[in-house]
């Protein structure tokens, strides 16, 4: 049993390290964080300079909105690329189970998630220089929330790109979805 699990964590592990390559190795990764960090950025500064408010609280309140199109673009391609491009039959003829391989993919696009959370810290930095009383444990509960609420954003891309071979249309789907998740938080 011990043995059976080191096997498939190193299995899971093989493909979260090929995808976190197909991310870096191609501009979109870079594209989504800069884009997610500018938006984050600039919502931050807005309501800390314009405002005058020490928190991070419209920080938290935007992220959520910038998921709508992050997380979708960053998992459109997970399995609907692999379908595409017809490596999906190499990825069946492995000896992987189907769970390592969602797994893999899924972690790589909860790390790539936190990557972009962890940049933001740089606001949080900002704040405990220039701020006063600032709740240091509403913070980290705040980013907790936020990298759990793009693990269920991934997982529902994730899906989507499992359901259709198309990444666009994936992205259409793993949009809509998300979009019925950040409205259940509005009603």
């Amino acid at each position: 049993m011990r043995d059976q699990l080191q096997i498939s964590t190193r299995r899971v592990a093989i493909i979260f390290r090929k995808e976190m390559g197909s991310f870096f190795n191609s501009p979109v990764a870079y594209i989504t964080l800069v884009v997610f960090l500018l938006i984050s950025g600039w919502f931050f500064s807005s309501s800390f300079f314009l405002i005058n408010e020490s928190d991070l609280r419209g920080l938290f309140n935007i992220i959520p909105t910038i998921y709508l199109f992050f997380i979708p673009a960053i998992t459109m391609g997970l399995i609907a690329r692999e379908k595409s491009t017809g490596t999906m039959e190499l990825l069946v003829t492995l000896p992987l189970e189907d769970w390592e391989v969602v797994l893999g993919k899924y972690l790589a696009a909860l790390s790539l998630i936190g990557v972009g959370l962890l940049y933001t810290f740089v606001h949080f930095i900002t704040l405990t220089f220039v701020g006063t009383n600032i709740d240091v444990g509403a913070i980290f509960t705040g980013y907790l929330g936020l990298l759990l609420a793009g693990g269920v954003y991934a997982a529902a891309g994730i899906f989507c790109s499992a359901v259709t071979g198309n990444q666009i249309t994936a992205f259409i789907l793993g949009f809509l979805i998300v979009f019925v998740f950040f409205m259940m938080d509005k009603v």
